[in-house]
């Protein structure tokens, strides 16, 4: 008769192994499950197999599945001239991180000397008016004149200064500051130059034009684009799809950025039989940035009941991953599910796992090569 070459163990291992697989065989009747071994507390002992209760794990994480994170497109601000103009020079770069009221571009636009000119107009027009109206109520006091013409006179002043906060108005949307507008009221000096300004925080990911070019209001010039919170779009399974949940956490490969699932696509893609995740990123701290790949896993608590075991107490047996359940003298194989795994444990799912079983951590080679049948059947 041939007998299948054994295991290589060593020293003790072999020897323990050797006397305990006998023992069993000799103990177990023939008609006993291959699955199941007899193993009594000094067995046990002499084989170095020691139990631990598994743990119930309070999340599950999915496999991670590779990703890439952007911006959400209503977080992205496209920056154009608000006139026609020629660029004299673009300040802001491409992945430059800006500040609200930054500047970015400076350009000469006929448009903006024309627009100063319109407000010192209307400044003049509503002092004017002002004085106009100052005189009429002085000649009213003194009985020169009609009450009603200093109501007149008082109307045209509220008018031009109704005006004259237009083309105030006018130049801040051209790109004046508060301040540049006091320049221009005290020194009444009009050019055409201007200034393009970022309009909120956040960071240049692409421009459209360049020094010298005479472009349209259309023209884009910068695109800008907040960078928290991001977007991740994640493939998942279709079968994983349906175990997620909005909300669920998302546990990002090297990175604590806090995540949480946005949305999950109603559609499979017909070729990949996937799933498109969006994934919202909390990146108030600046560590990513768009564009970056990275994997994802996703963690829930709706898998059904999950348990954490030490990852020496799973073996594999016939290609599937087992864990050996000891239960009296007997010692059960029970294949199980493992749904992750991290550097301290594995969690699995399985019909043999409770809150009360008696998972063997030490000596698992052991019962391995005697659930295999080592000094046992042939």
């Amino acid at each position: 008769m041939i007998h299948s070459p054994l295991p290589r163990f060593a020293g003790p291992a072999l020897l323990a192994l050797t006397l305990l697989a006998g023992t069993a065989y000799a103990q177990a009747p023939q008609e006993a499950s291959p699955a199941t071994l007899t193993l009594t507390d000094a067995q046990a002992k002499a084989a170095g197999v020691e139990t631990q209760t598994p743990r119930p794990a309070a999340t599950v994480a999915s496999p991670t599945y590779p990703a890439r994170l952007d911006v959400f497109e209503h977080y992205k601000t496209i920056i154009a001239a608000p006139v026609p103009g020629i660029v004299d020079e673009l300040v802001g770069e491409v992945n430059d991180a800006v500040a609200r009221g930054a500047l970015l571009a400076r350009m000469r636009s006929p448009d903006m000397a024309q627009a100063q000119r319109d407000y010192l107009l209307a400044l003049d027009a509503a002092a004017l008016a002002q004085r106009e109206a100052q005189r009429d109520a002085d000649l009213v006091a003194e009985g020169i004149i009609a009450e009603r013409r200093q109501q007149a006179s008082r109307s045209a002043a509220v008018q031009a200064d109704a005006h004259l906060q237009e083309r105030r108005q006018a130049l801040l949307a051209l790109g004046l500051t508060a301040a540049e507008v006091e320049t221009l009221k005290r020194s009444r000096k009009v050019t055409d130059e201007m200034t393009v300004r970022a309009p909120e925080d956040g960071m240049i990911l692409d421009h459209g034009a360049f020094p010298g070019q005479r472009i349209d209001s259309s023209v884009p010039l910068y695109t800008l684009a907040k960078l928290s919170p991001l977007l991740l779009e994640v493939q998942v399974p279709a079968a994983v799809a349906t175990t997620l949940h909005e909300k669920d956490k998302v546990r990002l490969a090297d990175d604590p950025a806090d995540a949480v699932v946005e949305s999950i696509g109603h559609h499979a893609d017909p070729a990949s039989q996937t799933v498109t995740v969006r994934v919202l990123v909390d990146n108030r701290a600046g560590h990513l940035r768009p564009g970056l790949m990275t994997a994802a896993s996703f963690l829930s608590t709706g898998a059904g009941a999950a348990w954490a075991l030490p990852h020496d107490a799973v073996v594999q047996v016939a290609g599937r991953p087992t864990v050996f359940i000891r239960r009296g003298d007997k010692v059960e194989a029970a294949p199980i599910s493992v749904l992750s795994e991290t550097a301290d444990a594995v969690v699995a799912q399985g019909p043999g796992l409770a809150a009360g079983s008696a998972v063997v951590v030490r000596g698992t080679v052991v019962l391995k090569g005697m659930q295999a049948g080592l000094g046992g059947q042939e």
